[in-house]
């Protein structure tokens, strides 16, 4: 109301409320209103010759404006109309409508009313993808943040669960993806921890603000329970938001939120084994789960070990500084290669396995006695044939389950790609928001490199 309030002090004394019948509401907007030189100019001027910016509103019925003596009614009346904010310089009425004059260099912002949305409808692949172009704006609870998001990416995550592959949580109807990046729109009448403009980013998992995972907070996964990012507008709580690293932008700050942290939970989460300089990690593949591991382990001053089947995705870890580079196919015992490879031939101490049951064999040679392996998916697929639990004793290793990460982790991340200046691999390819369903095609079909992006606008 304070916004309105504001307009109000700018009102000429003598408008109330009517009944006439009812109208509609119209913004003019000329391009260049900077170089007006008087915002009290007559509203011809205003609009032609000088290009200032002018709003016209077209009122009848309830919210009807006739010449009275009294204001009072009139922040009701303009309040039930639509949220505009800006500063008047003066309004005046011509005909039936009120034309409100802008000052110079204030600019007049409508509050959105639709919302570009994907939502997941059952769970038939990807023609569950359902698109729609006139979506509602999310409301806003008294801690709640509305999200402008100019950039979402997606992950393996966000492929299965139209196919119905997911194993946690999920809701029919869900607004898909869990990572983005946008501004803060607006806040809540109790907010404190966010203002207009912010850029943020989402949390995974709502709930997860540090600590260990519950059952409770399994179900607060952004793009399965609560609605995600593959929309323009979004409404979450404030404490499910973090602030962008000022190092990146956009679109490259919209990989972060599951990918990377899953990352650094598994470098960084098991606070007793957690990476050191001179350890050596092995990352598989060229995710976006491996490439971040890859990247902060170099930060870090460890060794890196990857594992790919092409050569010019070969080439290109080792352009990210991979210090080896194995090739899965033409050498299946690539685990038994990679302890040969480390120093005194003792095995590595950090494994991030995201090809599950079908490459965790060999993530078994590999590993160190006391090593962790961070079992992040099941990309290779579920395989008759895997190892057992007595296997992690006979390896005197850790074997741990990885499920993203929390807002404590997710901001010790950011502060650490702030001082590094890591820069995520981004594919080449972004898709608009209407090519949702494209997108997912092209990521289905391993032809992106790094993280793959959408663009909202």
């Amino acid at each position: 109301m304070g916004c309105i309030k504001r307009l109000m002090s700018r009102l000429r004394p003598g408008w109330a409320r009517s009944n006439p019948t009812p109208r509609r509401l119209e913004i003019g907007c000329p391009t260049d209103f900077r170089k007006e030189a008087n915002p009290l100019s007559a509203i011809t001027d205003l609009s032609e010759e000088h290009q200032a910016q002018t709003i016209d509103m077209v009122y009848g019925s309830e919210f009807g404006l006739t010449r009275t003596q009294g204001v009072s009614d009139d922040e009701k009346a303009i309040a039930d109309i639509a949220p505009i904010y800006y500063w008047l310089s003066r309004v005046e009425r011509v005909g039936n409508s009120v034309r409100a004059h802008a000052r110079k260099n204030s600019p007049v912002i409508m509050a959105p009313t639709t919302n570009k949305t994907w939502t997941v409808e059952g769970k038939d692949g990807f023609e569950s993808l359902k698109f729609n172009e006139k979506g509602s704006i999310p409301d806003l609870g008294d801690h709640d943040v509305l999200v402008r998001f100019h950039y979402a990416s997606l992950n393996y995550r966000d492929l299965i669960i139209p196919k119905g592959m997911y194993p946690f949580p999920q809701r029919d109807g869900v607004v898909p993806a869990s990572d983005g990046a946008g501004t803060v729109e607006a806040t809540g009448p109790r907010v404190s921890r966010w203002k207009k403009g912010d850029k943020v980013l989402t949390l995974f998992n709502q709930g997860h603000l540090a600590g260990s995972l519950n059952h409770s907070i399994n179900s607060t996964g952004v793009g399965g329970m609560i609605d995600g990012t593959l929309r323009q507008y979004g409404a979450f709580d404030e404490q499910g938001l973090v602030a962008m690293p000022g190092t990146l932008n956009f679109q490259q700050a919209s990989t972060l939120s599951c990918a990377a942290l899953t990352a650094w939970n598994g470098l960084y989460g098991l606070e007793s084994r957690s990476l050191k300089p001179g350890d050596v990690v092995l990352t598989q593949g060229t995710g976006g789960v491996s490439l971040f591991a890859l990247q902060f382990a170099k930060a870090a001053g460890a060794t890196v070990i990857s594992t790919t089947s092409s050569e010019s995705k070969a080439q290109t870890l080792k352009k990210l500084g991979a210090d080896h580079v194995l090739n899965y196919k033409t050498d299946e015992k690539w685990g038994e290669t990679a302890k040969a490879l480390t120093p005194d031939k003792l095995g590595v101490h950090h494994i991030i396995e995201v090809g599950g049951p079908n490459t965790l064999a060999q993530s078994l040679k590999a590993i160190k006695i006391d090593g962790v392996i961070n079992i992040i998916g099941f990309l290779g697929g579920m395989g008759k044939d895997q190892p057992s639990f007595l296997e992690c004793l006979t390896n005197i290793c850790t074997v741990r389950g990885v499920l993203v990460g929390s807002r404590l982790q997710f901001e010790a991340m950011n502060r650490a790609i702030e001082a590094t200046g890591i820069k995520p691999v981004v594919d080449e390819k972004a898709f608009s928001l209407g090519e949702t369903k494209e997108a997912y095609q092209y990521m289905w079909d391993q032809k992106h490199f790094g993280k793959l992006t959408i663009k909202i606008d």
